[in-house]
């Protein structure tokens, strides 16, 4: 069953109380059929409320979290790219969380979420900026149709066998990087415990091309607006790299379906109702092909980043999935 999960996240996306984490403790189960179960919605004077409750809760999760900050900027060269990276301190005797960034991202642009999921899971972290993105190495050459195959295949591959060695690790991967973590998940990966996949896109749909087709347009007339923050000289490449190859005709054919089988670890499997590029679909077919325990799960509304949108509900069911595979 997939469960359409109510939010009450009406602050400031970064404004995250721990003290409402039996807000989503919830059972879900694995199903191949798409079925929603709705929840109703909370009053309007109760969310605005709660809203203000989480602010005043906020300075002291973040005074817990102080120990728990991003390392400074390492490198590591991966087929004569350099590779940013940075860790997080955790426990060593549990699996570190590899975090993958979206279409768009970086290390910077996940913002206090990893170390939040981190300090909560108790777990050590690994984030890293993709070639071309970020504080890494530019592109080689142009992307083609392959690009998220060859970036689970290779530079993720890699990465962790440098890196984590034989150390356990999960998968926390969004959009894009969601997308990597499946395929590269879909290999003998003797470390990997778990996934969690944030937005998820498994195959190519309507919804998305409409998505990045009014991005790409935005961007042509507003520019890059805080893109540049993140990326410097490589903005116009990453931006145009990621929305010309989703838009170009070949890619309309890109999919992963038939690597999900495959799949034998646990996955939770998040994604929101309102996600403006991608239908209830990728989840669904996430539940129906993947072969190990998926444990979906819909967050009411929400977008497409729910870690940033709803983290109240969704930090607390990374945490419990965590703590359950660790």
């Amino acid at each position: 069953m997939i469960v359409l999960l109510e939010t009450n996240d009406t602050t400031c996306e970064e404004k995250i109380n721990p003290g409402y984490r039996h807000r989503a403790r919830f059972l879900l189960k694995k199903s191949t059929k798409s079925a929603i179960t709705r929840g109703r919605q909370r009053p309007a004077r109760k969310r605005f409320l709660i809203g203000w409750l989480d602010v005043l809760f906020l300075t002291l999760e973040q005074k817990g979290d102080a120990s728990r900050r991003t390392s400074v900027s390492e490198y590591i060269t991966i087929d004569s790219a350099r590779i940013r990276f940075a860790t997080i301190d955790g426990r060593k005797n549990k699996p570190v969380l590899v975090f993958l960034h979206e279409g768009l991202g970086c290390v910077e642009m996940w913002k206090d979420f990893p170390q939040l999921l981190c300090s909560r899971s108790q777990c050590p972290g690994l984030l890293y900026d993709r070639q071309g993105f970020g504080k890494s190495s530019p592109l080689s050459r142009e992307r083609d149709i392959n690009y998220v195959h060859d970036y689970a295949r290779r530079e993720l591959a890699k990465l962790i066998d440098k890196l984590l060695g034989k150390r356990p690790f999960i998968l926390v991967g969004h959009s894009d990087g969601a997308s990597i973590a499946l395929i590269y998940a879909a290999a003998d990966r003797p470390g990997l415990r778990g996934i969690i996949s944030e937005a998820a896109h498994v195959f190519v749909e309507e919804k998305t091309i409409a998505g990045i087709r009014a991005a790409d347009q935005e961007y042509e007339r507003f520019g890059p607006k805080g893109l540049t923050k993140y990326h410097g000289s490589k903005t116009h490449a990453v931006f145009k790299g990621w929305s010309a190859v989703w838009l170009s005709s070949r890619f309309r054919s890109w999919n992963i379906e038939d690597l999900l089988p495959a799949i034998h670890s646990p996955v939770l499997a998040l994604q929101g109702a309102d996600d403006g590029y991608g239908s209830m679909e990728q989840i669904a077919s996430i539940v129906s092909h993947v072969s190990g325990t998926v444990e979906p799960a819909i967050l009411a509304n929400c977008g497409h980043t729910p870690h940033r949108q709803c983290p109240a509900t969704a930090l607390p069911l990374m945490e419990d999935f965590i703590k359950r595979i660790a």
